[in-house]
């Protein structure tokens, strides 16, 4: 799907149907997944590169925005967009559960992508085209807060904890993303700090077994800090 059949099948979904994981995972290939994921896909999810481009494992994400669908989330900032297909799924599904959402914000390095060009035209939101690291950026939001953050974007140990460190006190909730990814042993790294010290960690890990069997690894994560 493009960005605008994205948004109206969001839109236009009941409540009941976005609150089903396994409707909710059917749903979520037809909106497109991240070229750059081909290598680990499983076979039947081939079909669905492009479209918004989220770099998402369906049956991870779904389970991952049911569990937030429960959650007052009003805000949001997604720190590493790409394509921004990810921030486009979660800012509409957010939207469907919480009234009050509102200016949802992502930054990346990379300029603007041509989907959230046009995604500019259902939503208002911020782009911050800068790095997360180094100081720019937490002066940058130095007077917002947000009830959920998601960090996706410098995957080396330093750069996802500073990350996280400069989020820790401006979100109510962090979500790690690529803590089962063996790619990513950074990111996996701070995710067990964190769960070390806080009882109130949620996991969405699950792999395709097809995928495992063919690679021996695992891939992707989505760890989450709840409140």
């Amino acid at each position: 799907m493009n960005v605008k059949d994205t948004v109206y099948a969001i839109r236009n979904a009941s409540e009941e149907q976005l609150k089903d994981a396994a409707w909710l995972e059917e749903l979520l290939p037809c909106f497109g997944l991240n070229p750059e994921m081909k290598d680990f896909l499983p076979k039947e999810l081939l079909d669905s590169i492009g479209g918004v481009a989220s770099a998402q494992y369906p049956n991870q994400f779904a389970r991952y925005l049911c569990y937030i669908a429960e959650k007052p989330v009003n805000s949001y900032i997604e720190i590493g967009t790409r394509f921004g297909g990810t921030f486009i799924i979660t800012a509409e599904y957010l939207a469907r559960f919480n009234p009050e959402f509102n200016l949802p914000a992502c930054v990346d390095i990379i300029p603007i992508s041509d989907n959230l060009k046009e995604y500019r035209g259902y939503r208002t939101f911020h782009y911050l085209q800068m790095s997360s690291l180094g100081g720019h950026f937490a002066h940058t939001i130095k007077d917002r807060t947000f009830d959920l953050c998601l960090i996706d974007g410098n995957h080396k140990y330093a750069g996802c904890k500073e990350d996280y460190e400069t989020m820790k006190d401006k979100a109510k909730r962090i979500v790690l993303h690529d803590i089962a990814f063996n790619a990513c042993p950074g990111v996996e790294q701070v995710w067990k700090e964190i769960k070390k010290d806080n009882d109130t960690c949620v996991e969405f890990v699950d792999q395709y077994p097809e995928v495992t069997a063919r690679t021996g690894k695992n891939f992707l994560g989505i760890g989450m800090l709840d409140a």
